[in-house]
């Protein structure tokens, strides 16, 4: 009984680690929720990245702003990148312009978005400058 409880005992280090792996294979708040990363990336008709957009991840009721983000010099953010994601359940991303954009043709504001539990979603937004006067 002592040999074959010493023999299962060298293997409960493995065993313990084994078994929380399973519950951290994806990003989690300190609540437990799992956890999806979003990027927005925002880019000229030259897809070239436009910098310093304000960005609102919305709940689908368009009125509660669950996080807020701002572009880059890459055109590219990321929803809550500091706290690792954000909580899967469906979002809207609106698109604050600057008087110097608009949307490029086809395209439109509050885009929805569901992030996925350890992995990363990226919505596109394509702007075209504004022209103003000229022919």
């Amino acid at each position: 009984m002592i040999l074959v409880r010493k023999r299962w005992t060298r293997f409960l280090p493995a065993f313990i680690a084994l078994a929380f792996s399973g519950g951290c294979l994806n990003a989690a708040d300190p609540g437990g929720n799992v956890l999806g990363r979003i990027v927005v990336r925002v880019s000229d008709q030259n897809n070239v990245g436009v910098q310093d957009i304000a960005l609102d991840l919305m709940l689908t009721n368009r009125q509660t702003i669950w996080r807020t983000a701002r572009t880059g010099t890459d055109g590219t953010a990321q929803f809550a990148s500091n706290e690792g994601g954000v909580i899967l359940q469906n979002y809207i991303v609106r698109v604050h312009l600057t008087p110097q954009w608009q949307f490029a043709s086809g395209n439109a504001n509050d885009k929805p978005v569901t992030p996925i539990g350890g992995e990363t979603v990226t919505i596109e937004f394509k702007l075209e400058p504004v022209v103003i006067g000229g022919t």
